[in-house]
């Protein structure tokens, strides 16, 4: 089968690169209006001031829309697309984590092509365009700013709905250390962990392929060595930008393979609680890379070796297991929390996030099989 590598958003990277932010919304329309699409923590912050400034300084009109939650609801989405509505706003600036880019993605769908939004969960729903959406992340990990996909969770099933349709591709992603160098450490360990998961999960995926193999291996490289001064230190410029190309080059790649089990969990249990996805993907890596080990024991092998562990003479196995441990020792590294009764998950949802996550369409590109018993002894193992 013939592989396929699609790549739409024009990424500007390196400090202070949303100096250019004026210039670019101006070449997307002749007379922007924009929505600033994110949440509370980055307007108390002072990360959304960094932004306004630029569009005033430019004379771009705007306005702010800072209801964004985590795990974003249909709720969320539609008094989006109402502010949108009230305010004549014609392009979309997300300006936060996953989340905030999820759900301008998500406002664009409903705005363009009208009604719920439960109407376009899975592939190529959306036959209009939408409006154009500048993603600017503030966290690692989040990868929704270079490709075409957007999560909701749907409250009255607790499952997470992926959207997944070309028109709501970032134009444009301004990946600038500048908003994520003095991110809280948790936030930045838990985040760029949640970078590596999208990079190895896509690496070992049933459709991997050259270009993200590349792309896979380079990010995998760039988060090891630098996520521990990034997350750790609030000033180191040039670990924080490596961790966030890092990141951004594991979304270019995931939105062309699709990710795996550790996702399809994840998807599970944040439909089912409000536990930040980032956080239960760092928490669940391990886990799941010990139950994968004998279906990829050779890509584990590699992901090893540029995560700077001596494979010399050692067997693909064996190099897995100790690839398996690197993970293990940079999450502790980290102090990322390492078993979901940290964060307040019981084994009382595991029968049900077990059965939703086999319907999750990430666990279509495992590479090992899981029943629905194998998905509960990992949970058990992670509790």
């Amino acid at each position: 089968m013939n592989a396929r590598f699609a790549m739409g958003t024009e990424v500007i990277q390196g400090r202070n690169s949303i100096e250019e932010m004026g210039a670019v919304i101006k070449s997307l329309s002749s007379k922007p209006s924009v929505m600033i699409c994110t949440d509370k923590g980055i307007v108390n912050a002072g990360i959304a001031k960094k932004i306004t400034e630029q569009l005033d300084e430019n004379d771009i009109s705007y306005q702010v829309f800072d209801e964004v939650v985590p795990n974003p609801k249909i709720k969320t989405v539609e008094e989006g697309r109402d502010f949108l509505h009230k305010h004549d706003l014609n392009l979309l600036l997300a300006v936060g984590g996953g989340s905030s880019i999820d759900t301008a993605k998500a406002i664009a769908v409903i705005h363009a092509g009208g009604g719920e939004i439960e109407r376009y969960e899975g592939r190529d729903k959306l036959d209009c365009d939408a409006l154009p959406i500048i993603a600017v992340p503030t966290t690692y990990g989040t990868g929704s700013e270079a490709n075409k996909a957007t999560l909701v969770t749907n409250e009255k099933t607790k499952t997470k709905m992926v959207i997944v349709t070309p028109q709501i591709q970032p134009t444009h992603a301004f990946i600038d250390p500048e908003m994520m160098v003095k991110l809280p450490a948790a936030i930045g360990a838990a985040t760029a962990v949640d970078a590596l998961t999208h990079a190895i999960e896509s690496y070992t995926s049933k459709i991997a392929q050259p270009i993200t193999d590349g792309l896979n291996l380079h990010a995998i490289s760039l988060i090891t060595m630098n996520a521990p001064s990034a997350a750790m230190r609030q000033d180191d410029y040039e670990s924080t930008t490596k961790v966030a190309i890092g990141s951004t080059m594991a979304g270019m790649a995931f939105g062309n393979t699709g990710l795996g089990l550790v996702h399809a969990i994840s998807h599970a249990i944040g439909g089912i609680t409000d536990v930040a996805h980032g956080v239960l993907n760092a928490i669940l890596l391990p886990y799941v890379m010990e139950f994968n080990l004998p279906a990829v024991s050779d890509r584990y092998r590699q992901v090893g070796e540029v995560m700077g562990v001596d494979m010399n003479g050692i067997s693909d196995v064996e190099g897995a297991k100790m690839t398996c441990e690197k993970v293990r020792e940079l999450c502790q590294l980290l102090e990322i929390p390492t078993r979901l009764k940290d964060v307040g998950i019981s084994s009382d949802i595991f029968e049900e996030t077990a059965i939703i996550a086999l319907k999750d369409g990430n666990y279509l590109r495992n590479r090992r099989e899981a029943t629905k018993k194998d998905i509960q002894n990992i949970l058990l193992n992670a509790l």
